[in-house]
């Protein structure tokens, strides 16, 4: 029998789920809040070297925003990325002034340990 969980007749019949029927839960979900980590410093690690092959240029910062309404960075701060504030929700296109889009998290890797010598050059 294929139950629609939308439908309001049979919404009551969802089964309810503790954590002591699944106790693996809890290893699963840091299972993958790893894999997201891992994926990460993949990318960091990977880009540098790629991106200098295509443009001729090698990257010394790697810059993310966040959606704070969605996602709260949990990855990010375990892959060692540094926080540094809040857009403000404008855009690039949007009106001057005003909050065109959501507010979201800024996050910065740096690839050099000189990374702020090369920036200001």
């Amino acid at each position: 029998m294929i139950t629609n969980w939308l439908e309001p007749r049979t919404a009551a019949k969802k089964p309810a789920v503790s954590r002591e029927q699944y106790p693996f839960s809890d290893y699963a979900l840091g299972e993958i809040q790893k894999s997201r980590v891992h994926v990460l410093s993949m990318i960091a690690r990977r880009l540098p070297t790629q991106w200098e092959d295509r443009y001729g240029i090698r990257p010394v910062l790697l810059e993310t925003f966040v959606d704070t309404e969605r996602f709260a960075g949990t990855c990010h701060k375990a892959a060692n990325w540094i926080y540094v504030g809040k857009t403000k929700g404008r855009g690039k296109l949007g009106p001057a002034g005003k909050q065109s889009v959501p507010i979201k998290d800024l996050w910065l890797y740096p690839l050099s340990h000189q990374f702020r010598n090369y920036l200001t050059r």
